[in-house]
């Protein structure tokens, strides 16, 4: 097995395993199998092209699971809401955050929006990458990235887009809820009232 095997099979048991992945390990691994760690050079060298792969695998491995584990968690909270539905003061309270802007399904669309440009902003900087002829080509570290200066005119921004039709249909659940709660209460009131005698 020769040292680009064995780099790529530590590479691959290292994200497998979890490890704690970062640039300094990542020079410090190739520095064992390379005499010399990742270096500027075109076209990249082996060791910069496959520390890029490394880094690379690494952020989608962590992003993936951050991803379960925000899942995970907004299943919890969307049971917990589910079933504090229940109380009526519960269900004023999602119904006035829906109408506000400010509630959990305004937050699930805020995460949305946010991996949303996450990606465009990896691709605006995998296009800039490429559009600079005199880079390496291995995005992910710093020796095989772009040097060139970017116009910060280019670079894509996050804008909140808040849409009112996402927070009225949040809260129209909750309003009829609320609306059912009282015309139960309301004939459950009338029809005792009915069955009391006045003298």
């Amino acid at each position: 097995m020769n040292s680009s095997t064995r780099l790529r099979k530590s590479v691959e048991y290292a994200i497998i395993s979890k490890h704690n992945i970062n640039q300094k390990k990542c020079k410090l691994i190739f520095g064992i199998y390379y005499k010399e760690p990742p270096r500027r050079e075109i076209p990249a060298t082996i060791a910069t092209a496959l520390g890029a792969e490394y880094v690379n695998k690494d952020a989608e491995l962590r992003d993936r699971l951050r991803g379960d584990y925000l899942f995970a968690e907004l299943r919890q909270i969307q049971t917990a809401r589910s079933l504090t539905r229940i109380s009526p003061a519960a269900v004023v309270q999602y119904a006035f955050e829906g109408l506000a802007g400010t509630g959990f399904s305004r937050h699930l669309d805020f995460l949305s929006q946010t991996r949303q440009y996450a990606k465009q902003f990896r691709q605006f900087l995998i296009d800039a990458d490429r559009a600079d002829p005199e880079s390496p080509h291995a995005v992910g570290i710093p020796e095989g990235t772009s040097q060139k200066p970017v116009n910060f005119d280019a670079v894509p921004k996050f804008e909140d887009q808040h849409r009112l039709s996402v927070d009225f249909n949040a809260a129209i659940v909750d309003l009829l809820l609320l609306i059912l709660f009282l015309l139960v209460l309301f004939i459950g009131t009338f029809l005792s009232f009915l069955r009391t005698e006045i003298w």
